[in-house]
């Protein structure tokens, strides 16, 4: 699962529980007493990723291997953004798979990026709603990180067992700059 931190209240976090071995009690989970209590507010599916916006923390996304879902009210209430059950999300003729990670630009909440487990990179610029492929020149699987720089938002970086790639055109375009068969 994943876990993430209100950007500036210390004590609300998000927990995104679940896998493919263990269903019981998949979702995602909110905490606003520091993890003394926590509340499942997205039920019945296997959620890999969840993260606030850093721009406006009342936007948190949430994904599964089915859905991409999206709340407006800090992590109480969740809408389905992308997906069907059984269908995927991602673009069109794309299903994306698990997220490992999403980083919302931390200028604009409706732009974020979700890496996944299949490899790749996705980006939506309508809070979660469509995806483009944000891959090209990058062929890492297993991806473990992915950031947006806060200054200079073209700029995304990945760290993937394959190596670390970065965009300086916001994931359009991807090079390899530490593993060496790709940096040559």
């Amino acid at each position: 699962g994943s876990l993430f931190m209100h950007p500036t209240n210390p004590d609300v976090l998000l927990a995104g529980t679940g896998n493919n071995q263990y269903h019981q009690n998949a979702g995602a989970y909110l905490t606003v007493d520091g993890g003394a209590t926590w509340e499942q507010v997205i039920r019945n599916d296997i959620i890999a990723s969840v993260e606030f916006s850093e721009a406006d923390p009342n936007i948190a996304y949430a994904g599964s291997a089915d859905s991409i879902y999206r709340s407006d009210d800090g992590g109480k209430n969740w809408n389905n953004l992308s997906g069907e059950p059984g269908q995927g999300w991602g673009m069109p003729g794309v299903r994306a798979g698990f997220p490992i990670d999403f980083q919302v630009d931390p200028r604009d909440p409706d732009r974020i990026f979700a890496n996944n487990y299949g490899g790749g990179n996705f980006l939506s610029e309508d809070g979660g709603r469509t995806w483009k492929n944000a891959s090209a020149g990058y062929t890492g699987a297993q991806t473990r990180d992915i950031v947006v720089d806060p200054v200079e938002p073209a700029r995304v970086l990945v760290v993937a067992r394959s190596g670390i790639f970065i965009s300086l055109d916001g994931g359009n375009q991807w090079e390899g700059i530490s593993y060496p068969p790709v940096a040559v």
